[in-house]
């Protein structure tokens, strides 16, 4: 699967003692940190796993020592995965699809983090070995330097500032990505590479996701990775009593995360799925894929993930088959005002308002308190995560990320961020008008739709849910970063542009 290149061989080969040294002292490491998990895990554990399933945990049974041994079957199975990915001669993709993985599964300590930094080193590496590759910038790089030059107005405000500092850092690494992903990926493959990468670990979240929903019904617990305010939502039929409908996370800590994420892959899915052109095998595989995707959207009864992915679903035919958009819109008029005068639509919003009323109306209150809190700090707003500490008796955050920018980053968040998004759009569209021109316009354009399409489902769900610091929305933004860098790469045939990774050496 992979070559072991002769650089590859002569790395491994001439390190000599400083080599060997620095390979036992990062040995010496980990062993030191596995030993402390160790020892946090036997003085923490037993609250934990109450925490997490209950006083009488089922199936685990208060097994002691439960979560050490599940963290280091873990880290063996990177160990041995990374080991295995070393000797057969390229480190490229299986890093990137570290970062991929991590895009879904936040359950698993700072995995994230973890790839960005070996991808980092890798790229150091060869440098320093002489590999010459370009460093595209992009001009999104200006909005996002100007919003973490405005995220640091909040330590003026806050009143816990190495817990400030430690939020800002992981947010910080998050952002890189925007500047990692053009650099990346250098041709359209491995665009495609990288959604092959996020299809496999939507599916495995989304198959944890099932696997939670059927351990919940036969065990009569709720078992999810959300904590107990988010891990149930009532529901129309009874499934498990009082307790309610297990929302089911996958590897995610939150519904709507597992939501947005898996909705905005499942829709790009969809897109590809319904092109012409492909073997029954691959069009099997894709549309197989959505509705496992979207079955893992449904079980998280995430409401705005629903309205998100129907939105989107609904906007795929307009762009898939412009030939019939003028019937199809009379079709879903059609339907609409039917739905309407029959009282079916009405019934169903009434299903579906009535679960958690009470959550949805603390929305509406703490969107209140965005725009009071607005109206007292106008132009640099109150602060990241300072909106729990403004007369906030909910202690919940801001549920709409534009909402989110306008009280906690002010009237100058508002401009960097429309800056950002001003910048995406405008060169989103010329590599869009671009695109239809040479031998492969056409590809390169069904790309660039397809990934405006799935990003219908962020904007979507922003509107009712905070996405601003999640990871998975920065990974999008880079994506679509990456792919502009690409289209517009090969329309003007970029010569010089040297890439050090995923190329036919590594």
């Amino acid at each position: 699967m992979f070559r072991r290149t002769v650089a590859d061989i002569q790395l491994a080969t001439s390190s000599g003692n400083v080599g060997k040294i620095s390979l036992y002292l990062g040995f010496l490491v980990l062993g030191c940190g596995l030993g402390y998990f160790v020892g946090v895990d036997a003085i923490y554990g037993h609250r934990l796993e109450v925490d997490l399933l209950g006083p009488s945990p089922p199936l685990v049974n208060d097994m002691p020592q439960i979560g050490s041994a599940f963290g280091i079957a873990i880290f063996l199975g990177i160990a041995f995965f990374l080991g295995w990915c070393i000797q057969s001669g390229g480190m490229d993709r299986p890093l990137l699809g570290l970062v991929a993985f991590s895009l879904f599964s936040d359950v698993i300590p700072a995995i994230y983090q973890i790839a960005i930094l070996f991808l980092g080193l890798l790229l150091l590496e060869r440098y320093l070995r002489g590999v010459d590759f370009s460093v595209p910038l992009s001009p999104t790089l200006v909005p996002i330097g100007l919003a973490l030059i405005l995220y640091l107005t909040v330590f003026l405000r806050t009143d816990f500032p190495i817990v400030t500092l430690m939020d800002f850092v992981l947010r910080a690494t998050v952002l890189i990505m925007v500047l990692l992903f053009p650099v990346l990926f250098s041709k359209h493959r491995h665009l495609e590479l990288f959604f092959n990468f996020l299809l496999v670990g939507a599916c495995i979240s989304a198959l944890v996701g099932l696997a939670q929903l059927l351990m919940s019904l036969a065990t009569g617990t709720l078992i999810t990775f959300a904590g107990s305010e988010m891990n149930r939502i009532e529901f129309p039929v009874p499934l498990m009593g009082s307790s309610g409908v297990p929302r089911c996370t996958g590897l995610m800590l939150h519904p709507n995360h597992q939501a947005n994420a898996l909705g905005t892959v499942a829709l790009l899915t969809l897109w590809h799925g319904l092109k012409t052109g492909l073997s029954r095998k691959r069009r099997t595989v894709l549309l197989s894929t959505f509705f496992l995707l979207s079955l893992g959207v449904f079980i998280t009864f995430s409401r705005s993930g629903w309205l998100a992915l129907v939105a989107g679903t609904g906007l795929l035919p307009f762009f898939r088959w412009p030939k019939f958009r003028v019937l199809y819109l009379v079709s879903v008029f059609a339907l609409f005002s039917i739905g309407l005068s029959t009282g079916v639509f009405q019934s169903l919003y009434e299903i579906i308002e009535g679960m958690n009323a009470s959550s949805a109306d603390f929305r509406w209150h703490i969107d209140a308190l965005a725009l009071e809190a607005f109206q007292k700090s106008p132009w640099f707003g109150i602060g990241v995560g300072e909106i729990l500490n403004f007369f906030n008796p909910y202690h919940l955050e801001i549920h709409n990320t534009y909402l989110q920018i306008l009280a906690e980053m002010g009237i100058f968040g508002v401009l960097v961020f429309g800056m950002l998004f001003f910048l995406i759009f405008s060169r989103f569209r010329l590599a869009l008008r671009l695109a239809g021109e040479g031998p492969d316009g056409d590809e390169r354009r069904d790309w660039l739709i397809g990934i405006g399409l799935a990003s219908s489902v962020l904007l979507v769900q922003n509107f009712v849910v905070m996405f601003l610091w999640v990871k998975f929305f920065w990974a999008w933004i880079a994506f679509i970063e990456a792919s502009i860098f690409v289209s517009l790469r090969q329309q003007h045939h970029t010569l010089g542009y040297q890439s050090a990774f995923l190329t036919d050496e590594y």
